[in-house]
């Protein structure tokens, strides 16, 4: 097992040195983060629940501890905290957020889908672009990648700007070829570093498969944003990835 670097493991010593009741309520979330990225689950559970017991009316300690529960797959401790979210904020995004991704952990696609559905309720022909845009994020995190697709070709068939969204949601998924022709079909200065970080990000993340004439193309964007922006320290930063 890897070590935990030292400055984490010096940090979790620091807050343990101090009384409960002398830390603020920030230090003592973080002090259970800590324990969870350390792999300190007993310790980060009792943390949490201590936590939520000294304020049961904060709605981010309750969604922080709901995530650590669905990403241990601690069903049976997850019920009662999930249902108080859910009684709690029934319509917020992260309650429909957690409630989707504990479907899907569960291995229960239908009601996943539903739960993000219900943040949409127009669809997505009708809904609010902005919205659309944020299901399809819903979707793409919990692994619903054909719904996903949808929910983003349906905002940029809507509307031309969100055909980048599409692009890079194509990307990421591997569709090197689809994605790159969208981003060359709209590349303009306004847009030129976000379509360097799309071709990039898919170029490096998918460097088994990506054809040395889409290589080519990554390559005439960054010439162009060098031109445009030639102090850019994310472009050099994504170039050094590349190459």
């Amino acid at each position: 097992m890897r070590p935990e670097p030292i400055y984490r493991q010096k940090a979790i010593e620091i807050l343990q040195n101090i009384p409960r009741e002398d830390l603020e309520p920030e230090e003592r979330l973080a002090l259970g983060q800590l324990y969870y990225i350390s792999d300190q689950w007993p310790e980060c559970r009792e943390t949490m629940q201590a936590l939520l017991v000294d304020y049961p009316e904060d709605t981010r300690f309750l969604i922080k501890y709901v995530e650590m529960l669905i990403d241990k797959q601690e069903w049976r401790t997850l019920g009662p905290w999930m249902r108080q979210l859910q009684r709690r904020d029934p319509k917020g995004r992260e309650t429909i957020r957690l409630t989707a991704k504990d479907a899907k952990g569960r291995g229960k696609d239908r009601p996943a889908i539903t739960a993000i559905e219900s943040f949409i309720p127009d669809g997505v022909e009708r809904a609010d672009e902005e919205k659309v845009l944020a299901a399809a994020a819903l979707y793409e995190e919990i692994g619903l990648q054909e719904q996903a697709e949808a929910a983003y070709r349906a905002v940029a068939d809507r509307d031309f700007r969100y055909r980048i969204n599409l692009a890079a949601f194509l990307s990421r998924q591997g569709e090197l070829d689809e994605a790159y022709r969208i981003c060359d079909a709209i590349v303009n200065k306004g847009i030129l570093l976000e379509i360097c970080a799309i071709g990039i990000g898919g170029a490096v993340r998918h460097a088994n498969t990506v054809t040395d004439e889409e290589i080519k193309q990554v390559k005439r964007w960054i010439a162009l944003a060098k031109k445009e922006y030639p102090n850019s320290v994310d472009l050099v930063t994504q170039q050094a990835a590349l190459f």
